[in-house]
């Protein structure tokens, strides 16, 4: 069975056109921002190059030879950047249109004309290598930064590309492909690169766009697990996070902001807000990676301490209380009522209770100190296994050993939640 090397390329041509073309007018849609129209105008130089390439005898050497070969060039350079841009990081437009042109100088001085297709199969190969394993590069920290599937499935699939196209170099080379013109007799094996590379290539266009509808589905999963106004946990996300973490020794933090019905009522929900993310800010600065801070509802919220004992937790609520109120006098002389923290606290030391039944005893304790005048921490104790109903009134000397974000700016941006295996 033979190949005809002139046909792949006009299908190769073809398949890049209509990839491109769908994904100009579903960028054109709004939906998606500017890194499909790179991808797509990669596709569209992808697929005129080729078309121009594929007339080789029948138009000039300037159309099929030197414009078609720095369209396909500009194709391929055009992928990282749009990868680039998918992922959120800079790119230089005016390094990447002095590498295009470096690149594309051999081809418009050193293989001008169609009777060095060789020497010119080789060199664009190469090009071709390089850049896709950039794309690949790229693809890889996609994959590690964002946790998507597609993005590792896009790294594999430019990695072969890449390959394939070594190969074709190293074919051309060795003389495999016949003699200087590129559709001359002995371009079977050449074809049947060509044919690879073309299913390869329609692929690669569509799992771009899979990446992105893979990140919107985990974008929406993330926002319907996190509280919109403070950025951290809602109590789906904290029940949901708690089912993948692994089990053992676990305190939980039941956390009440006094007075702040008050506050709302006299300063305004603005300002009742801005405390709100003020708190969550805290909170998440003086936990640990692996600790989950959860708005429970209204001006109360949960914070699940992980490895933590009785004492480590009590003097972890301490520090948090504290924090809180250095935190505030930023915001002093805005604040008509100044509020509190009242906590309580429980611990699951064998790390079989639920949080349903953790929440019941940390809100006894924060009861307590509800009734004491507020502005404190205690801890529900369990002796023996079961619930002694005596509480440990915490000394307030014991003060922060952890980094103190007293100093941190009031309208810093809100950290999103400790959760587990965060996106």
């Amino acid at each position: 069975m033979t190949f005809d090397l002139r046909t792949i390329y006009m299908m190769t041509a073809l398949a890049c056109l209509v990839l491109g073309a769908l994904q100009a007018i579903v960028f054109m849609s709004g939906r998606f921002d500017r890194w499909l129209a790179w991808w797509s105008a990669s596709n569209i130089a992808l697929g005129l190059g080729d078309l121009f390439i594929g007339f080789r005898g029948h138009l000039s050497d300037v159309i099929t030879v030197q414009l078609g070969n720095v369209l396909v060039i500009a194709g391929c350079a055009m992928m990282p950047v749009a990868i680039r841009l998918f992922a959120g990081r800079p790119v230089d437009f005016l390094r990447c249109a002095g590498l295009v042109v470096l690149l594309v100088l051999p081809i418009l001085i050193a293989f001008p004309d169609s009777g060095t297709a060789r020497e010119r199969v080789i060199y664009g190969s190469l090009v071709g290598c390089l850049l896709d394993l950039a794309v690949a590069y790229e693809a890889s920290r996609l994959a590690r930064d964002e946790g998507l599937y597609t993005a590792r499935l896009t790294c594999w699939l430019f990695l072969t590309t890449g390959f394939i196209y070594a190969v074709r170099a190293l074919s051309g080379a060795v003389g495999l492909f016949g003699g200087d013109g590129l559709f001359e007799s002995g371009a079977e094996t050449h074809a049947l690169l060509g044919l690879v590379v073309m299913a390869f290539l329609a692929l690669r266009g569509m799992l771009i766009v899979l990446m992105a509808a893979e990140r919107a589905a985990n974008q929406l999963k993330e926002a319907a697990h996190h509280d919109a106004l403070t950025g951290v946990l809602n109590r789906g996300g904290l029940v949901n996070a708690l089912q993948s973490a692994s089990p053992g020794r676990m305190a939980l933090l039941l956390v009440d902001l006094d007075h702040f019905k008050q506050l709302n009522d006299t300063g305004g929900h603005a300002l009742g807000d801005k405390v709100l993310k003020t708190f969550a800010f805290t909170a998440t600065s003086i936990t640990d990676a692996d600790d989950l801070v959860a708005r429970h509802g209204g001006d109360e919220f949960v914070i699940l301490l992980r490895h933590q004992d009785a004492e480590e937790a009590v003097a972890t609520a301490e520090r948090l209380r504290l924090a809180f109120a250095r935190v505030l006098d930023q915001l002093d002389a805005e604040l008509p009522v100044r509020p509190t923290l009242s906590i309580g606290v429980a611990v699951d030391v064998d790390g079989g209770e639920t949080l349903e039944a953790l929440l019941q005893r940390a809100d006894h304790a924060l009861y307590r100190v509800k009734r004491r005048g507020r502005d404190g921490v205690e801890a529900y104790e369990i002796d023996t296994g079961r619930l002694s109903g005596s509480m440990i009134t915490v000394a307030r000397e014991k003060d922060a050993a952890k980094p103190d974000p007293g100093n941190v700016a009031i309208n810093s941006v809100v950290s999103p939640a400790h959760s587990v295996g965060g996106a």
